[in-house]
This record gives structure tokens, C-alpha cells and sequence, in this order.
């Protein structure tokens, strides 16, 4: 089956009530919009892990992810950059 290019971008097109929503703080979004950043994560509960089951994701004040396995000791391992290394999906208390 073949697609014009036309059909190929009206289906990977954003909607425009996802757009508008996503600089919403109230939204239901998995992040909030942040003019210097792009956005910046937030607590959420999103139906988008392995064989339609949801993740949860929980932020502190700092935007750190909040862990729950020894949350008393320190992280052993910590990464920064993009969303590579946000570690998106990942259980909290883990890391890969």
C-alpha cells in the first residue's frame, strides 16, 4: 500500500488540541512548559509502557525523579543530558 506525502504528514501531524494543551499547567500533560528549557517533567501517570500498561513518574521540588527503592542513601549512579539520559519509563529507583 502506498501513501502520498500529503497522507503521510496529516497522520504524523500534531492536532492542534495537543499543541494547545501542552503549555497548559493543568493539562494533562507529562510535563509543563518551561520557556528556557521546552518543558520540564512532571508527576503523571501515562498509559504508554510495555503492552498498554502505564508508568508513573513522580518529580521533586528541583526536578529530580524521586526514588523509592534506599531512598535514604545516595543515588549510585546519576546521568545528564537529553532525553537519552532522562531515563524515561525507567521504574523509579532504577536506572539502565
Amino acid at each position: 500500500m502506498s501513501i502520498t506525502t500529503r497522507e503521510f504528514f496529516n497522520a504524523v501531524t500534531l492536532k492542534r488540541e495537543h499543541v494547545d494543551r501542552f503549555p497548559d499547567p493543568n493539562a494533562h500533560n507529562y510535563a509543563v512548559f518551561d520557556s528556557e528549557l521546552g518543558y520540564i517533567h512532571k508527576n503523571s501517570v501515562l498509559k504508554d509502557g510495555i503492552d498498554e500498561s502505564y508508568t508513573i513518574s513522580r518529580y521533586g521540588a528541583c526536578g529530580e525523579r524521586l526514588m523509592s527503592n534506599f531512598a535514604d542513601r545516595p543515588c549510585r549512579i546519576n546521568t545528564y543530558g537529553n532525553s537519552f539520559t532522562q531515563c524515561d519509563q525507567v521504574k523509579d529507583g532504577e536506572t539502565w
